[in-house]
């Protein structure tokens, strides 16, 4: 999808919500409208070198304008055009007559005939009107009609012009002469509706009336009058701080209209010329015998007068030039424009001084209010001559008013088009902003050329429709669309009306001018509730916000406009908010951690890096948190805290100790790197971890070891790093004080701090450091390389060091490897783009532009097909939310199930499964879901890109119903472990599931079972360990089978068909069993045997002594799987495996533990190298084998070797 696509999906939007009027509107309108929204004074020399703080005050007071304008507009939404309202009234009342032909496109054709005696017979004479026009000038009550008139389509009507010869008497005594007479002849395809019904048909309909009533229902409601009136006041206010910074105003003046701006009491008039009145314009009391001149919309608007000879002054040469009379006549009636323009040709042809016979007439009552019931009564009265009620239709009154237009080149659809904005100044920047509003949400707050480019962008789709309606001048160049940083920028948004408008992402519109009492305190989901509202911060803004239920999402609400667009909100429910439109995706890694919550705001880039650094969080950890609604990491805003106040960690005792590391299993291994990383206090815990970092060292010397030892260089040795007959000791010294380098000097002591890593830079020779790399002896490069070297193995050191987390299994094959990374740009940033990419947010531009390929080929509008899938996810969050509404007799959590199912429906879980392939999941893991809850949950049919579907840890759920599993057709991995099946689950396609895990449940087998198992035969993980089967499964049909768990399932016998699976497995673990012999003639597989796992105490002895002669015979360990001991062969080759073969196999299985102990767990590379060192030496001295093998195995490392 191009930018280009994007343009033509705004294009189409914008067709759909202009309104009809404009698709007729000249490009003189347009002008019009453009101007309106214009200040020219921002453009001229006099403004931009004024002094700032005017300058600042002009701009605030247009700024004023235009938002008081805007909402006038707002409040007007359904104020209509005079054809806007009529036509499709009246297209309806026709059709209930069975009329269907186009209103603009049929015409009555009135035809009038009179009798000439000179030629003794009727000539004729037609008018023309389509039917729209006819119903709006109304019919009198005694209309008639001949019979040569009809209603018919505009091309069925031929008028021919033909002429009618005659004689008439010129004289007594001469001849008669002949003359010649026009007249007309029709040939006309009537339609069925005759004159005579239509004009009865618009009596009764009476648009006139309609119309005079829609007006007095928009404009007199009290909220749109107060509207008004603030526009009036506005531009009041605006012509006075312009005419203040050209000191065209002194200050007195000036604050006599603050003081009427105030409602204050200040002598006003309205203004005649030529006895006529003037509307809007209005002569205010500016103090000391002096007036201002308010003509609104002119430039300038306001004008200082000292009596009505000064208003001839400014008014007469302002009305010589040709374009300022025509902008003058929105001041004058229409009735009284052609009279008003006769008088003044007449005066102004005379000499100076021009006498414009101004007289004023006092305003009495608040005059603003005054100004705004008479434009009321004007527009109305205006209105009456385009749409004549029936109470006023005059037949003759009516032909006076088509005449006069028509001599002027006008009909009355045309005035009737542009009828609100030309009645008086008032209402063209209005309209102006009821257009920006139809197409664009927040205009308002745009900038001002955006603004002109966003109306521009408006007249180009207007003129483009009205030239292919084929009403544009012919001729007329239409200009074409606009390319822009903003328009590019806008996005498609639903608004409150159900009508979608353009909308720039950008909340700053939106932020909350409140402020909150200090000491209030936000709940746990970051919000400040205060008198009945609901506040949050985001990026250090508060925003007000409300709960939709309809979407089931917070939205920010606009603080000055009820009714404008509301962003929705995302949440993690912890106080990492966000608004929809945000993308994550792109953010980097400090305004991620900012945006965690208000907490984490005063925190430096560097601060926040480093603790994220510390607690293993990584831009992509973060952006999961924004995307799905995770948790905050636990520990990082406990770290941030320490780095930027220097705590010190109080150790925890005790079974507080055992809880929280329980609760927070990385807590050992962060609060180790804090010490190193920000040093206020050495444990054993980051000293370990610095060794072992030390001893993993590839490039550290063989030849050098470094002892940490307790007070003195002889005391205790606590750690040590580097082989104990190495040629080269260096020392740190542990003391209450802290940590010293060992540098021969004492009884003098070095300098003593916290900082080990310093201590150990500076212990170690230069020579040493070089080698190592150390470059400094502050301790940083130490810092960085141990936090460096920790980043990848985590998890492997919290299981080495402190024996938490992922503690070593000799268990079940896993999802391995966490959660896809959430791809971070750059991105398309097309509007289309960029709301697929919301929906979507771990979609790629590639995915993206496959998907409206997609559409096209198949006809489907990309737009349309958006608005669809925005459409679909808000109703399955409202059907969520009401699926998950709380229920005091049955307490459950599914709300808490709400997020994982919309994250799936987004595509935002997704678990890695080999190089570039990933699967998209579905994890209702540990909810406490029952089998009412999913019988009850009704997902649309969305979830066909669902691959893994994960139910464990529900210990009441007993069945999958069909309506639930019916969602998932290509269902390929299913997690059911730790809940209360009985049987094994029928799917909705299960010859696709390659993956079935249902550990620990209740399942007993049976031929019921075994038939629903056979049919899933792609099955690669079968786990059914610790259900009480009693009954071996039979996997003859299971020849894809690599891992298989059926340990602890209380059988006596293996299961059939082991020797059937032709993939290479990686486990087959049935340990835990009673297994009673060997099956006849038992054997499989070589590499079945070896990944076979048969360990258990209950085995028989008879299975057991069949089990060592199939060892001896086949040279394997039916027994122990041969995975056990991968970690004692990694970076080893064949002599390593003849050595092991060399071992009697039960030594060999009970070398096992020393994986979990030390120095297996902190130093691994000394460590295995040790091991195998001393497996040599006995393997190479018979005496030390012999002694070797009289200890447990286990004790290896503690014997003299």
């Amino acid at each position: 999808m191009t930018n280009h696509a994007s343009a033509l999906s705004q294009e189409q939007l914008i067709t759909a919500q202009l309104p009809a009027w404009t698709h007729h509107a000249s490009p003189l309108h347009w002008q019009a409208l453009h101007q309106s929204q214009r200040l020219d004074a921002f453009d001229q020399d006099w403004y931009n070198n004024a002094a700032p703080d005017l300058r600042e005050t002009v701009q605030a007071s247009h700024t004023r304008l235009l938002r008081s304008q805007a909402r006038l507009a707002r409040s007007l939404k359904g104020l209509k055009q005079i054809t806007e309202f009529a036509e499709p009234k009246l297209q309806a009342r026709l059709a209930e007559l069975g009329f269907t032909a186009p209103l603009r496109g049929s015409e009555l054709l009135r035809v009038e005939r009179n009798w000439s005696w000179s030629v003794a017979r009727f000539l004729y004479r037609h008018r023309r009107d389509n039917l729209l026009q006819a119903a709006l000038q109304n019919f009198a009550d005694d209309e008639s009609f001949t019979a040569e008139s009809a209603i018919a389509l505009s091309d069925a009507i031929q008028v021919t012009p033909i002429t009618v010869h005659g004689r008439v008497v010129t004289g007594p005594q001469t001849p008669t002469a002949l003359i010649a007479l026009a007249s007309e002849q029709y040939q006309v395809k009537r339609l069925a509706l005759t004159p005579e019904a239509f004009a009865q048909c618009c009596r009764q309909l009476d648009l006139g009336g309609a119309y005079q009533a829609h007006l007095q229902e928009c404009f007199a409601a009290p909220q749109v009058r107060a509207k008004a009136i603030a526009v009036q006041q506005d531009r009041l206010r605006l012509a006075a701080d312009l005419a203040y910074l050209r000191h065209e105003l002194n200050g007195t003046a000036r604050d006599q209209v603050d003081r009427l701006l105030q409602n204050g009491t200040v002598p006003c008039w309205q203004l005649a010329l030529f006895g006529i009145v003037l509307h809007e314009v209005m002569l205010i009391d500016a103090g000391n015998s002096n007036w201002l001149l308010h003509l609104p919309g002119n430039t300038p608007a306001l004008h200082a007068c000292t009596g009505l000879d000064a208003v001839n002054q400014v008014l007469a040469p302002l009305l010589r030039q040709p374009e300022n009379r025509q902008r003058f006549l929105a001041y004058l009636s229409q009735a009284d424009q052609p009279r008003f323009l006769d008088l003044l040709d007449q005066n102004l042809g005379n000499a100076d001084p021009v006498d414009l016979h101004p007289t004023l007439q006092a305003i009495t009552g608040e005059p603003f209010g005054v100004y705004q019931d008479l434009y009321l009564a004007r527009l109305k009265s205006e209105a009456e001559q385009l749409a004549v009620p029936t109470a006023v239709a005059d037949t003759q009154a009516r032909a006076k008013r088509l005449e006069e237009w028509e001599n002027l080149g006008l009909d009355v659809l045309n005035i009737a088009g542009f009828f609100i904005p030309a009645v008086g100044t008032l209402m063209l920047a209005v309209t102006a902003c009821q257009l920006l509003g139809e197409a664009y949400e927040g205009y308002e707050d745009w900038l001002e050329g955006d603004r002109h480019l966003a109306l521009q962008h408006l007249e180009t789709v207007g003129l483009n429709l009205a030239l292919i309606g084929g009403l544009a001048t012919a001729g007329q160049i239409v200009p074409k669309l606009i390319k822009s940083p903003l328009l590019e920028r806008l996005q498609e948004v639903r608004c409150s009306d159900g009508h979608y408008r353009l909308w720039q992402p950008d909340l700053e519109a939106y932020r909350s001018p409140r402020t909150l009492p200090e000491g209030l305190q936000p709940n746990a989901q970051g919000q400040y509730l205060h008198e009945g509202s609901h506040y949050l911060r985001m990026d250090g803004q508060l925003y007000q916000h409300r709960f939709d239920p309809d979407i089931q999402q917070w939205r920010i609400v606009h603080p000055d406009a009820a009714d404008a667009y509301q962003p929705p909100l995302e949440h993690n429910g912890h106080g990492a908010w966000r608004a929809a439109h945000e993308q994550p995706q792109a953010w980097p890694f400090a305004v991620l951690a900012r945006r965690l919550g208000e907490a984490y705001a005063a925190y430096t880039p560097e601060q926040l890096e480093l603790a994220g650094r510390i607690c293993g969080v990584d831009a992509a950890r973060l952006r999961q948190v924004h995307l799905e609604g995770q948790p905050a990491p636990a520990l990082m805003l406990d770290t941030l805290k320490r780095i930027a106040t220097g705590t010190r960690v109080e150790p925890l005792q005790g079974e507080a100790a055992q809880a929280f590391v329980q609760q927070h299993r990385e807590w050992p291994l962060v609060r180790a790197l804090e010490e190193l990383m920000v040093p206020l206090q050495g444990t054993t815990d980051s000293e370990r971890l610095l060794f072992s970092c030390l001893d993993d060292l590839r490039e550290w010397p063989t030849d050098l070891r470094l002892e940490l030892r307790a007070g003195s260089p002889q005391g205790p040795l606590l750690d040590s790093s580097g082989h104990h007959l190495a040629s080269r000791i260096c020392r740190v010294i542990k003391s209450t004080e802290g940590y010293e380098a060992d540098l021969g000097e004492r009884p003098t002591s070095a300098p003593q701090d916290l900082d080990l890593c310093r201590a150990i830079e500076q212990a170690l020779p230069s020579a040493w450091r070089k080698t190592l790399g150390f470059s400094t002896t502050d301790g940083n490069t130490l810092r960085e390389r141990v936090l460096a070297w920790t980043e990848p193995r985590r998890r492997e050191l919290l299981q080495r060091l402190w024996g938490t987390g992922a503690q070593r299994r000799v268990g079940r094959a896993g999802l391995q490897g966490g959660r896809e990374a959430v791809p971070s740009g750059p991105y398309l940033q097309a509007p289309l783009a960029t709301r697929y990419r919301r929906l979507y947010p771990t979609s790629t531009d590639q995915e993206f532009v496959r998907a409206t390929d997609d559409w096209q080929r198949q006809g489907r509008a990309p737009t349309l097909e958006m608005r669809t899938l925005e459409q679909r996810l808000e109703a399955l969050r409202r059907d969520l939310g009401e699926w998950a509404r709380p229920d005091p007799q049955y307490p459950h959590r599914r709300q808490e199930a709400i997020a994982p199912i919309i994250n799936a429906w987004r595509r935002l879980s997704r678990l890695p499964m080999g190089q570039n392939v990933v699967v998209y999941s579905l994890d209702l893991s540990r909810l406490d879901l029952e089998d009412r809850d999913l019988a009850s949950l009704a997902l649309p049919d969305d979830f066909t890109h669902i691959e893994h579907v994960s139910l464990k840890g529900n210990r009441n759920l007993s069945q999958l119903p069909a309506e639930f599993y019916e969602r998932f057709p290509r269902l390929k991995r299913l997690l059911l472990s730790d809940c209360r099946f009985n049987h094994l689950p029928r799917l909705a396609n299960p010859q696709s599931l390659a993956w079935l895990d249902l550990d620990h449940n209740r399942i007993t087998w049976d031929d019921h079972t075994q038939q629903t198992l056979d049919q899933c035969p792609n099955l690669g993980v079968l786990d059914l360990g610790g259900n009480p089967l009693l009954r071996a499964p039979d996997l003859s049909r299971m020849s894809r089978l690599f891992t298989l768990f059926l340990d602890n399932c209380a059988l006596t016998e293996l299961p059939r068909g082991l020797e059937s699976i032709a993939s290479t497995p990686v486990t087959i673990d049935l340990a835990g069993n009673q297994l009673q012999q060997l099956p006849a003639n038992f054997h499989v597989p070589q590499p079945v045997a070896q990944a076979m796992r048969l360990e258990s105490q209950w085995l028989s002895p008879r299975m057991l002594d069949e089990v060592e002669a199939y060892n001896a015979a086949h040279d394997v360990d039916l027994l122990v799987d041969n995975s056990d001991y991968d970690d004692f062969f990694q970076n080893t080759g064949p002599a390593e495996q003849a050595l092991w073969q060399r071992l009697p196999l039960q030594y060999r299985r009970d070398l096992r533990p020393l994986l979990d102990l030390e120095p297996f767990t902190s130093r691994p590379r000394r460590a295995h190298a040790e091991f195998w060192r001393r497996l040599a030496v006995i393997d190479q001295n018979l005496p030390l084998r012999q002694q070797a093998l009289e200890h447990p195995a286990h004790e290896l490392f503690d014997l003299a070797l």
